[in-house]
């Protein structure tokens, strides 16, 4: 939430389903106004209607019409199926372009030779250590896109894109104070990656993102 917000939606668009949740400031903190969800088309629903932007129109129609007032904060979670998340060490001579900088990084992984990017970053700090490092997201384009346009098609307009395991760190780390002390490794497992966060006394230390093999989509 951006300062001075009161109310901001939340959604999730996943591989199999899209969630919403509508949430409120409060002087006790952040609480869940209204949530609902509902699944995305299978195989067997190709050539019907149930496109995901129609299912997203009446996901929010769930919530009734606080969700659908315009001018709300609105951010939405995307699988982005490419996506890398990755902490780089800044070097000890600080680049006079931090973002040429990480552009430059991020176009050395194969994973996204040939495609366009979509990237973004910001600093994370290690306990008291002089250690400077940036957390940086790069995915797809086109995935993001198509993100966006399942937003749109439900008239929806979107003020962040973020990967969905960002989301899930905040809320974890808002709601558990204990994760703020020692080490907590946080995992998320879908159908088509995994994405493993380790976090030293509320920090992140390490993150690592694979591709789930065929077939492996259960936590064993």
């Amino acid at each position: 939430m951006k300062r001075g917000t009161k109310t901001a939606l939340g959604i999730d668009v996943g591989d199999r389903t899209i969630s919403v949740a509508l949430v409120e400031k409060t002087d006790q903190g952040i609480r869940i106004v209204a949530g609902a969800t509902e699944d995305l088309p299978g195989e067997q629903d190709k050539g019907r209607t149930r496109t995901p932007g129609r299912i997203l129109s009446r996901v929010l129609r769930k919530l009734g019409r606080r969700a659908m007032t315009r001018g709300i904060q609105t951010a939405v979670a995307t699988p982005a199926r490419s996506a890398i998340l990755r902490l780089l060490d800044l070097p000890k001579q600080m680049p006079a372009n931090i973002g040429e900088f990480v552009e430059g990084e991020l176009k050395q992984y194969v994973a996204m030779s040939g495609r366009q990017m979509s990237s973004d970053f910001c600093g994370v700090g290690i306990g008291s250590s002089s250690r400077k490092r940036l957390l940086t997201v790069v995915a797809d384009a086109t995935e993001v896109s198509e993100t966006l346009g399942i937003c749109r098609a439900s008239g929806t307009w979107i003020a962040a894109v973020e990967p969905s395991v960002l989301a899930c760190v905040r809320a974890l780390l808002l709601a558990d104070k204990g994760m703020r002390r020692g080490s907590s490794l946080i995992a998320m497992l879908t159908r088509t990656n995994l994405v493993l966060c380790l976090f030293t006394n509320g920090i992140l230390d390490f993150v690592r993102h694979r591709e789930t093999p065929a077939g492996m989509d259960t936590p064993e």
